[in-house]
């Protein structure tokens, strides 16, 4: 299987790595000293085998693509010689994802992205890393054109790689602004994807 992996930040292709993207050391350190100052960040760092929480393991949330492997728990980030491919920021704060994303983009958006992804999650990358650079790769890889692409989404972290391609799908779970933008194919509890793969194999979509 060929995958985007970590947002972005790792492309494979024929079991191969193609494509990837480390974070600066420097962007790091003023993260953590940024989600410092607020009790509801709590900043969570990866390598390919570790992930290094800034806070106690309680302050964080964890879901399908922020599972937390290889916890280790720290009172500052990894070392300059550790390898970063992803970075999110749990916010334990109801209803302050927007704004704590805001906060973040306006005073590190020339180093970093910031996207939501849930409700407690911010995912980030390097400027000008996304899903969609990582499928860019995956396409010059293969010789193929964006109208080529189908891609689905159900969070802010997809809406990259959703404007790119030339068949964006969203869930019928997905944040209110993806499903205002793009067809809707139904909910992941319901097998919508593997239905729309299903009639893109048999000529129907």
């Amino acid at each position: 299987m060929d995958y985007v992996a970590s947002l972005g930040t790792e492309v494979y292709a024929q079991g191969r790595m193609i494509g990837r993207e480390v974070f600066s050391y420097a962007a790091i350190v003023s993260l953590f000293e940024l989600c410092a100052t607020f009790d509801c960040l709590h900043l969570a760092i990866y390598d390919d085998d570790h992930c290094y929480l800034m806070d106690d393991l309680t302050n964080y949330l964890r879901v399908a693509d922020k599972d937390l492997p290889n916890a280790v728990v720290r009172a500052d980030p990894p070392s300059p010689g550790t390898s970063v491919i992803k970075v999110g920021v749990c916010c334990d704060k109801p209803g302050q994802i927007m704004d704590m994303t805001y906060m973040l983009e306006r005073e590190l958006g020339n180093r970093l992205m910031f996207m939501p992804s849930g409700d407690k999650w911010i995912d980030i990358t390097p400027t000008g890393v996304d899903k969609a650079t990582g499928i860019q790769q995956l396409m010059h890889y293969y010789g193929v054109t964006a109208d080529e692409v189908m891609a689905f989404g159900d969070s802010m972290n997809d809406y990259a790689i959703l404007r790119f391609v030339g068949h964006p799908r969203v869930m019928a779970n997905a944040c209110y602004t993806l499903r205002k933008c793009w067809p809707v194919v139904g909910s992941n509890a319901d097998h919508a994807v593997q239905r729309a793969l299903r009639d893109v194999l048999d000529g129907i979509l």
